[in-house]
């Protein structure tokens, strides 16, 4: 109920604001149905499943659209708290929007901050982990992390750890980066540094970053040099990429359950249901929703 809410407040809902569109509810039997705006690219969770990374005029695209989302829910007061490729839909039109606000939280004038650890580990900025207080610089986190994980296919640790190991890892380990990584670009490099700062003060918001950081103004997307990425169409390879998912999905490459959140973990539970440490983008959303 606080989802639909939520969806069909006038600010997300709004035509420009890189939301997913919510259209009408109704409950058929027992069960809850959600009308939603319909993106035939599926999630950018797709794309990765079947491509592996993505050129970098593509990521500074996503990720233009994506902090535009951001920087509107976090105008109104609220935290996404689960931002990663699975939750970011795209079509072949250039839409790209920000989906599944079940584990969103509001802020109201008495609550300035949360406290409350929701999310999918990997992407989890490390005072959401600690449960320390924390503002919509979590989801500047998530989204440098959403950055890693579009240029290298996965985020980082993925590949390596259980999802509850890197909980404990997170917190104490240095943020990661692109440096290690061959053949990004400078901007791109700078731009994750940004997002990934340990101390939340550290990161710039949502919007500074729109109007500031060079990989997002001028990073390679389809506008001419020195133009407004915002005023950019999506790259063309993005566009390829976009138009081979049906067929893909047809043939079997992509499973209906690919992409986006397949659960929650209630917070404090030892209750999971997690695929292999590799099946990175199916990852159980955890955290107490209430």
């Amino acid at each position: 109920q606080d989802e639909i809410v939520l969806m069909s407040s006038s600010a997300t809902n709004s035509h420009n604001s890189n939301l997913v569109k919510y259209y009408s509810s109704h409950v058929v039997d027992t069960e809850l149905w959600i009308v939603m705006e319909y993106l035939n690219g599926g999630s950018v969770a797709d794309i990765l499943h079947v491509n592996g990374h993505l050129d970098e005029s593509s990521i500074a695209y996503i990720m233009h659209k994506l902090l535009t989302a951001l920087s509107h829910l976090h105008e109104d007061r609220k935290v996404h708290r689960d931002v990663k490729a699975g939750n970011i839909l795209v079509s072949s039109s250039g839409l790209v929007k920000l989906a599944d606000f079940g584990a969103t939280g509001r802020l109201s004038d008495s609550l300035s901050k949360r406290k409350t650890r929701v999310g999918t580990p990997f992407w989890m900025a490390p005072e959401v982990i600690m449960e320390s207080n924390y503002d919509g610089c979590a989801d500047v986190w998530s989204a440098g992390i959403t950055a890693i994980e579009l240029a290298t296919g996965a985020p980082p640790l993925a590949r390596e750890i259980h999802p509850m190991q890197a909980i404990l890892l997170i917190p104490k380990n240095p943020p990661p980066n692109l440096d290690g990584s061959g053949g990004h670009s400078a901007a791109l490099k700078a731009f994750v540094k940004k997002c990934l700062q340990m101390e939340p003060d550290e990161r710039p918001a949502a919007q500074a970053l729109l109007d500031e950081d060079a990989f997002l103004i001028s990073g390679g997307v389809c506008a001419g040099e020195g133009e407004d990425m915002s005023e950019g169409s999506m790259p063309d390879s993005l566009v390829k990429m976009i138009l081979a998912i049906p067929e893909q999905r047809k043939n079997g490459l992509l499973s209906s359950k690919s992409g986006g959140s397949s659960g929650t973990i209630t917070n404090g539970s030892s209750k999971h249901s997690l695929d292999s440490p590799s099946s990175v983008h199916r990852y159980h959303r955890m955290g107490d929703l209430s």
